[in-house]
């Protein structure tokens, strides 16, 4: 089947937009730790009723994978966007246009103390040139091997969760300005306020 990515509205309340495919449906929720419960053959007529629940198809306790890995300073990760594309560091540009998993993608994520990365830190992004991701107005480049107030990034968790920075977390970055990153068309610019796909980065390995 098709996967979709459901988004947090508020509380306990989750939203997705569906195509209008019929059918069952399953799910994977990530839990607090970065524990995965799976749920499957749920409603298969449609629409479903409010206060409906599933306990998937099978009475037997829900498998849990191991836990998702969470990142501290020093780790390299991969940031990629709502396209699906990775950022990459080309030279002094920066830009998401290609989906490969190589050194122009890796990105060490530095703070000014050591430890654990939670939302809410400022954190710098260094690229595989030595050159750190720095914020000039709107433009996003790999400039300068020292890292100052515009290198500095506030990494948000987009589920507003807050917590550890894991494996498959989905994260807004803030530029100095304010304004957050945001990927259109392949460039990354920091001219965004809103938080929706554009400005969404998932943290991977």
């Amino acid at each position: 089947g098709q996967p979709h990515a459901m988004y947090r509205v508020g509380g306990a309340t989750w939203s997705v937009s569906l195509p209008g495919s019929p059918g069952a449906t399953s799910f994977e929720v990530v839990l607090e730790g970065g524990a995965r419960a799976a749920f499957d053959a749920c409603f298969e007529t449609w629409p479903v009723a409010t206060g409906a629940s599933c306990a998937g198809s099978s009475a037997a306790p829900v498998a849990l994978a191991a836990p998702a890995r969470c990142f501290a300073a020093g780790d390299a990760v991969y940031l990629r966007a709502h396209t699906g594309k990775r950022v990459t560091a080309q030279d002094e540009d920066i830009h998401a246009k290609w989906d490969h998993r190589g050194s122009p993608q890796t990105w060490t994520l530095a703070k000014d103390a050591a430890g654990e990365v939670l939302s809410g830190d400022s954190v710098y992004l260094k690229a595989h040139t030595g050159k750190h991701m720095t914020i000039r107005g709107e433009s996003v480049q790999a400039e300068d091997e020292a890292h100052d107030g515009s290198q500095r990034l506030v990494l948000e968790s987009a589920d507003g969760q807050g917590g550890r920075i894991c494996d498959g977390s989905a994260v807004y970055l803030k530029a100095p300005t304010g304004k957050r990153l945001a990927v259109r068309g392949g460039d990354v610019h920091a001219n965004s306020s809103d938080g929706g796909g554009p400005q969404r980065f998932a943290v991977g390995q």
